[in-house]
């Protein structure tokens, strides 16, 4: 549950302030940040990640996950310009060093923004290529594959699925879901699906 999250990561917190580890601090924020996002607390997720993102340097290596994180807070409380333009950040960061982890986070946050605008966006705004939702969550699924990542992977069928199913085609979204619940029950965690 999030909820034992956000309480993990307040005591990790506290542990970190008593030894003076400044900048570990700053990424258990980015952590609590994002269980705040997956319990819908958008706007503390958000004003977690700003305070981050404002004592850190530019290219903190932990800065392209804070903007994956802000970036789905934001489309959180329905501020999806703000939150492709925060994707489009993320994608200049994660080009310097290609972590397919991070590189998987936010194409699959593009297509849930794609997916809302209903069209096709660019991942870089100096590119005219642009993606649909579905390409989105396939290049978010290829890269959570590349690092054998099952577990984003289901959260990837699973949004892909919703789209799907959006769209009217019930048959092809239940089926990406059914794909998301088998890795879900076989890696045995049942509360990722209360989440979803």
């Amino acid at each position: 549950k999030y909820d034992l999250a956000i309480d993990f990561f307040e005591e990790a917190l506290t542990i970190m302030k008593t030894v003076g580890n400044a900048l570990r601090q700053l990424a258990y924020h980015i952590n609590l940040a994002e269980a705040h996002v997956h319990l819908g607390n958008y706007e503390t997720a958000v004003n977690l990640v700003n305070s981050v993102n404002a004592q850190t340097p530019e290219r903190w290596t932990y800065r392209p996950f804070a903007i994956y994180v802000l970036a789905e807070a934001l489309l959180g409380l329905g501020n999806m310009d703000e939150s492709l333009t925060v994707v489009q950040q993320g994608f200049a960061l994660v080009a310097i060093n290609n972590d397919p982890f991070l590189v998987g986070h936010l194409w699959r946050v593009l297509g849930l923004i794609a997916a809302s605008f209903d069209q096709p966006l660019q991942s870089d705004p100096t590119d005219d290529t642009v993606y649909a939702a579905a390409a989105c969550f396939a290049r978010s699924l290829a890269s959570f594959a590349e690092v054998k990542n099952e577990r984003e992977q289901a959260i990837v069928l699973w949004s892909w699925g919703n789209h799907e199913i959006a769209k009217g085609e019930i048959e092809k979204g239940n089926s990406m879901q059914q794909k998301a619940r088998y890795i879900i029950e076989r890696l045995n965690l049942p509360l990722l699906l209360c989440g979803l």
